[in-house]
């Protein structure tokens, strides 16, 4: 979070991606392992492909049943409001 909306930096960069991991106490290692492991990255395309087609265009995403998607910061009572129509409906 801070380094994307207080940094602005470029989360892209696997150096970005290295302090941020070593900020939260992990290995910086593994972030250069993941990102040379080539299911890792078919897995996140795929995940990427299938959030557009189901119309997600930001983070964080709620996605429900016969809704559209909920993205980014919104109020809780939105989130509320569609949890409870996902459940009359369900």
């Amino acid at each position: 979070f801070r380094a994307v909306f207080v940094d602005l930096a470029d989360t892209g960069e696997p150096d970005v991606l290295r302090r941020c991991a070593a900020s939260a106490g992990l290995d910086p290692a593994h972030v250069d392992a993941a990102l040379a492991d080539p299911a890792l990255r078919r897995r996140a395309f795929d995940q990427h492909r299938e959030a557009d087609a189901r119309g997600v265009e930001g983070i964080p995403a709620l996605v429900l049943p016969g809704q559209p998607p909920i993205t980014g910061g919104v109020p809780i009572d939105v989130y509320r409001a569609a949890l409870a129509r996902a459940l009359l409906t369900s």
